[in-house]
């Protein structure tokens, strides 16, 4: 008797509840493989992001009785636009014992729908390249000369190449650098200088990227670089009492932040794997008992011939085991084509952007998944199989 010629015949003869099974395991596999990228896209997405951010902590306006950015806003995108501090703080958070290095930012009104980047909006930021340590470290090519008047620098989700004209509103720029993926806001931003907003505040026209309430002298934020020694939280406290009506958001509060957003994620996904994985299992366990059941007669005319026990238990682990597989490879292959495809839209769902792994990252996961899924699987498998095995010689060749 040949093994492989029954179970080719079985799953093709049967191909409505063959079809079932292989629904039921790719859906429990392709939910941990999406599962996992998803988490996995977070946490890498905001690791490498701190590390890029590359401040101890950013001091920001303070409005009310929270911090303007207390909703994630530095994580987000979403800027503190609106709120403002005084561009002599900058200075005076500089003399600070303990501070090594200070960079002003200004945020300006992003842009909805720019036709040169991917993302929705395009968010604007004014920087000094003179002092940055936060964004042109990480620039994809290091420019060998400081940035000019009316050039700027994008983010991952710029379209066009650097040497690209670019048009802002009413200003005509130059993109003359990118950054690598930071899995934060700072993928759909360009970055111009100092010098260049000036040079637009002093045009005549209306610029709808500039704030019309913004003060002169006036900056969003400040990035500051503790010196090797000091507590970050030492000088984060003096701070409040160098530049009043502003507030320090540290590093670990961001990470803080991020944890309590991933949270709720994190339980509803488990939750939800665990409830598939019950159904599955059950689901699947029925349908290869009832399979079982209804091909008693066939089991009896295998005895009759001489087929062992241990040939009946081959044959139907087998056939469950070849349509777990096959399950399984369509739903880890579905899971990760609708994270990616999904990419912008979790982003924007979950708060936080997050980066897919490398390919050979992805392989391996899918990998992993397989092995799981069929791991999850095995009482599905084996209760049917151990069942036919056992079968009574006697009571099976009844059937016949």
């Amino acid at each position: 008797m040949n093994l492989q010629r029954l179970v080719s015949e079985s799953i093709r003869g049967r191909q409505f509840r063959s079809g079932l099974i292989v629904a039921f395991i790719a859906l429990l596999a392709g939910l941990i493989l999406a599962s996992t990228l998803v988490l996995r896209g977070m946490e890498s997405g905001l690791r490498t992001g701190m590390e890029r951010l590359g401040a101890d902590f950013i001091s920001v306006p303070y409005h009310g009785f929270e911090p303007i950015v207390a909703k994630g806003a530095l994580l987000t995108g979403e800027l503190a636009i609106g709120y403002w501090m005084r561009a002599e703080n900058l200075e005076k958070v500089a003399e600070l014992d303990g501070v090594e290095r200070v960079s002003p930012q200004i945020y300006l009104q992003p842009v909805t729908g720019a036709p040169f980047c991917s993302a929705e909006e395009l968010y604007v930021v004014a920087f000094d390249p003179k002092t940055d340590f936060t964004i042109q470290p990480w620039l994809k090519q290091r420019l060998d000369r400081p940035l000019g008047l009316w050039e700027v620098i994008g983010g991952d989700s710029i379209t066009v190449p650097p040497g690209t004209g670019i048009t802002l509103d009413s200003h005509q720029l130059e993109l003359v650098g990118k950054l690598l993926p930071t899995g934060m806001w700072l993928d759909s931003a360009i970055f111009f200088s100092l010098e260049t907003l000036g040079a637009m505040m002093a045009e005549p026209e209306t610029s709808s990227i500039i704030p019309p309430d913004m003060p002169a002298e006036a900056i969003s934020a400040i990035a500051v670089k503790v010196k090797d020694g000091y507590s970050i939280d030492y000088v984060a406290t003096d701070s409040l009492t160098a530049a009043p009506a502003t507030w320090p958001i540290r590093s670990t509060q961001l990470m803080r932040l991020l944890s309590e957003q991933r949270a709720g994620l994190l339980k509803t996904l488990f939750m939800s794997l665990g409830i598939v994985w019950l159904l599955a299992v059950a689901l699947t366990a029925l349908i290869f008992t009832m399979m079982v059941n209804e091909r008693r007669r066939e089991i009896g005319m295998l005895r009759a011939v001489g087929a062992s026990s241990n040939f009946i238990f081959r044959l139907f682990l087998t056939e469950s085991s070849l349509l777990a597989v096959g399950g399984a490879t369509i739903g880890i292959i579905v899971g990760a084509t609708a994270v990616y495809a999904m990419k912008s839209w979790l982003t924007s769902t979950l708060g936080v952007e997050f980066l897919m792994p490398t390919l050979l990252g992805i392989l391996a996961l899918m990998v992993i998944t397989l092995v799981a899924a069929l791991i999850v699987s095995l009482p599905a498998l084996l209760y049917p199989a151990i069942r036919a095995s056992h079968m009574d010689p006697a009571e099976a060749m009844r059937e016949v």
